[in-house]
C-alpha cells in the first residue's frame, strides 16, 4: 500500500484576481497566474466564470496554510486542466 503525505502549502499573495485571456479566466495571486500541478496555467472558460469567482474565492478565503482537502473547486478543475 502506498500512502501519499498531504501537501500543506503556506498563504503567500495578498490579492486574488479574475484575468480574462482571450475566451478564457485564469485566477490570480498578486497578479501571477495560479498552475497546475503539471505547470499549464489554470484557465476556466469565459461561459464558466461563475465558476473562476468560486475558484478565486477559495484562495481569497484561504488561511495561513493551505491542504488541498480546504480548496474541492480547485482540485475539480486542476484535475480537469491536466
Amino acid at each position: 500500500m502506498h500512502l501519499e503525505a498531504e501537501v500543506t502549502m503556506r498563504r503567500f499573495w495578498k490579492t486574488v484576481g479574475l484575468d480574462q485571456r482571450g475566451d478564457s479566466y485564469a485566477v490570480t495571486l498578486d497578479g501571477r497566474a495560479i498552475k497546475s500541478p503539471s505547470g499549464n496555467t489554470l484557465l476556466v472558460p469565459a461561459k464558466k466564470r461563475l465558476l473562476a469567482a468560486t475558484i478565486a474565492t477559495e484562495w481569497d478565503n484561504a488561511e495561513t496554510l493551505l491542504k488541498p482537502h480546504t480548496m474541492p473547486m480547485v482540485g475539480i478543475i486542476g484535475g480537469f486542466s491536466e
